[in-house]
């Protein structure tokens, strides 16, 4: 758990897909191994790779912890048609550009956000979200 000024601010935590199972990580070691409970044996160390996945410190409507590489189910409006959209976006941690719809405003934030939707737009992760899958097992979704 992080601290500033006495405040808590997040949870550290990963999980990561191996092997086509999600596990929970326990550690990781100084040789980019994760350690996870597999099965019986009570700790299986595994290479890191591209699927370890860092809790957001968010949740979504369901209270289901978010996690980078999820998949979730946003709804917003669009100021061009003036309609409600239901959009898929994975969840990413970096540089983006939030919406800006009707403003000059051109600024760059670093944090977790969504991955550009249908219209191209990037917006920050909020707990107004649901998850529907992640990256390494709903690819479809994307």
């Amino acid at each position: 758990i992080i601290e500033y000024w006495g405040a808590i601010v997040r949870e550290i935590k990963f999980r990561i897909f191996h092997k086509g199972k999600m596990y929970p990580v326990k550690g990781i070691t100084e040789f980019n191994r994760a350690i996870i409970e597999h099965g019986t044996m009570p700790s299986k160390c595994v290479d890191i790779e591209d699927n370890l996945m860092q809790y957001s410190g968010e949740k979504d409507r369901n209270g289901n912890e978010i996690y980078e590489g999820d998949i979730v189910k946003i709804r917003y409006f669009v100021v061009p048609t003036g309609k409600d959209v239901v959009d898929i976006c994975s969840v990413r941690h970096g540089r983006y550009s939030p919406s800006t719809y009707g403003t000059s405003v051109q600024d760059t934030h670093l944090g977790w956000h969504l991955s550009p939707g249908t219209f191209g737009e990037e917006f920050s992760l909020n707990n107004d979200c649901e998850i529907v899958g992640n990256i390494y097992e709903n690819k479809d979704l994307l």
